[in-house]
């Protein structure tokens, strides 16, 4: 009976281990202070991030206070190598999303610092509605 537990503990955690994924996270607030943008990006399950692999994006704007209430979320899909995203608020509140990368197994620190150009994978701009106070997508 020790044995049958034992070999089930160990199918246990060699399936864990193989579910593995990297997720990278950060945030923007806007030039007031009154939003802030989250981006998340999950990686392939058991890849390497560096990897050319299909990477999901998600990205949320919430009220910038205690209680962050959600304001916008889209998650996209894509297809990329050490995927980033980046976000510019303009005076009226407006946000431009763009989701890049730089290459098959390109590190986004080594290209920065080379100089070098970043392959745009997606934009969005959600715009805010200021009967609704959310933000949706601009057709």
């Amino acid at each position: 009976m020790r044995r049958l537990w034992t070999l089930l503990l160990l199918s246990a955690v060699a399936t864990l281990l193989g579910c593995t994924r990297t997720v990278t996270g950060g945030f923007t607030d806007s030039p007031d202070k009154k939003y802030r943008t989250y981006g998340r990006v999950y990686g392939a399950l058991g890849k390497a991030f560096l990897d050319e692999t299909r990477k999901t994006v998600r990205l949320s704007i919430v009220l910038n206070d205690a209680q962050e209430r959600l304001l916008f979320r889209k998650e996209i899909t894509v297809k990329g190598s050490d995927v980033s995203w980046d976000s510019t608020w303009d005076k009226a509140g407006n946000i431009l999303v763009a989701v890049f990368d730089y290459g098959p197994h390109v590190y986004w620190e080594d290209a920065r610092k080379a100089g070098t150009a970043s392959n745009r994978l997606a934009n969005f701009s959600p715009t805010l509605d200021k009967q609704t106070g959310k933000f949706r997508e601009r057709k």
